[in-house]
């Protein structure tokens, strides 16, 4: 980790310092242009160039692979939510069959089976990987100077109590925070007709952004 109370904790250092600890390339900054109110039409918007936000983003597949490689997690069996047949080894690697009818595991749900069932086929070699995906407006820095939301990624093949672990995931974008104002303002803000819904459309705009290397592949 590292001490964000210093206060001679700048934003050059606290993003150099946050890259430090993602061991893949450094990620792709994203410029995203905010809606703002227009004129005294509430339904009018428009986006200016001054009401901009960066939004950093990682590639989705080369942390993927960085985490995948990670022999402490998926080296290790007992870390991974797969068929326990021990007088067929080879349905070891099948789409995942939940045990009992009980529900421990993210695979045991019916999303899942149905899934798997319908896109692998008979004694296909393919291997199915859910991914799950995290948010995170945790404060990042002392009274949050430069806070961002995190969007975390992790492989749901892998059980409960492994994706506790810190390892277990990896960061695939960076946004901003968008309610970064005053309370004063905010609570005009919410109570002007203007503004109403902007922050909700800003942020999806941010979250399209976020996600776009993972809809790459």
């Amino acid at each position: 980790g590292f001490d964000t109370s210093n206060p001679q904790f700048t934003r050059r250092k606290f993003l150099r310092e946050i890259f430090e600890l993602i061991p893949t390339s450094e990620p792709q900054v994203n410029v995203v242009h905010l809606e703002s109110p227009l004129n005294d039409n509430v339904h009018s918007r428009k986006r200016l160039a001054r009401d901009t936000v960066e939004v950093m983003t990682f590639d989705f597949k080369e942390q993927l692979d960085d985490l995948l490689s990670d022999a402490t997690l998926f080296g290790d069996l007992c870390n991974l939510v797969v068929n326990n047949d021990g007088s067929n080894p080879h349905k070891k690697w099948e789409p995942y069959n939940k045990q009992n009818g009980a529900l421990y595991e993210a695979l045991d749900g019916e999303w899942y089976q149905l899934y798997a069932k319908n896109q692998i086929q008979g004694s296909s070699k393919e291997f199915l990987i859910p991914i799950g995906l995290y948010i995170d407006a945790s404060e990042t820095v002392t009274y949050q100077r430069y806070s961002f939301q995190p969007l975390i990624m992790f492989p749901l093949i892998l059980n409960c109590k492994a994706r506790n672990r810190k390892s277990s995931s990896r960061v695939i974008a960076l946004i901003p925070d968008l309610e970064a104002r005053s309370s004063a303002f905010k609570k005009v803000s919410k109570n002007n007709d203007k503004t109403k819904g902007l922050s909700i459309c800003n942020y999806h705009k941010c979250m399209d952004v976020a996600l776009s290397s993972l809809k790459k592949y």
